[in-house]
């Protein structure tokens, strides 16, 4: 890792760390820390995969340690930042182009780009879609690590609770996170630091 990166990782797990202790959101059976969702994305946008989980996992590790997170944070987190990270890192053309086709199989190739070309947003300068990391923040925190906590929960923390228990909080923790990773991930591709 350069020094960059690592400098960018330890802003990022600061702000996530600070983020947990002032802004959090009661979800009935959770409380929903958005900030570290938002982080999620930034990191995956700008930094990948592997730094990714890994300021997740600090994070959480903190976060744990200054009580301020569960123990539920280490899957929500960390789930979450690498399915970011791997649905930035996809070619959003071959996603759409296969939905499309396996959504209507009589339609030929000239409708099929540009119904995709007249439904997805601009890309990024790096020829990503930021929307992506957003959608597999959701998808892996919403959905993959709220069915992961709950075996992960009876083990760790002798709780016994149904299977789609989490899936609310950490829904609405993920969705909000993400949208806000978005608007400064977006806002931090434009300034002037990360053109070097």
């Amino acid at each position: 890792m350069s020094i960059r990166t690592l400098t960018i990782s330890a802003l990022l797990v600061a702000i996530a760390v600070a983020g947990s202790t002032f802004v959090s959101i009661p979800t009935g059976v959770a409380r929903a820390y958005p900030v570290q969702h938002a982080i999620n994305v930034v990191s995956a946008i700008l930094l990948g995969p592997i730094p990714s989980i890994l300021i997740a996992f600090t994070t959480a590790i903190i976060r744990i340690l200054t009580g301020t997170g569960s123990l539920l944070a280490i899957p929500g987190s960390v789930i979450g930042a690498c399915c970011a990270s791997l649905f930035y890192q996809l070619r959003p053309s071959v996603i759409v182009s296969g939905f499309f086709r396996a959504c209507s199989k009589s339609s030929s190739s000239k409708s099929v780009t540009s119904a995709g070309a007249f439904i997805l947003p601009k890309q990024d300068k790096y020829g990503r879609k930021m929307w992506l990391a957003s959608i597999g923040e959701i998808v892996g925190t919403g959905i993959i690590a709220s069915l992961v906590a709950v075996p992960y929960a009876q083990l760790f923390m002798g709780t016994t609770v149904a299977a789609f228990f989490f899936m609310p909080a950490f829904l609405t923790s993920s969705v909000i996170g993400a949208f806000l990773g978005i608007i400064i991930a977006s806002s931090i591709q434009k300034s002037v630091t990360l053109q070097y």
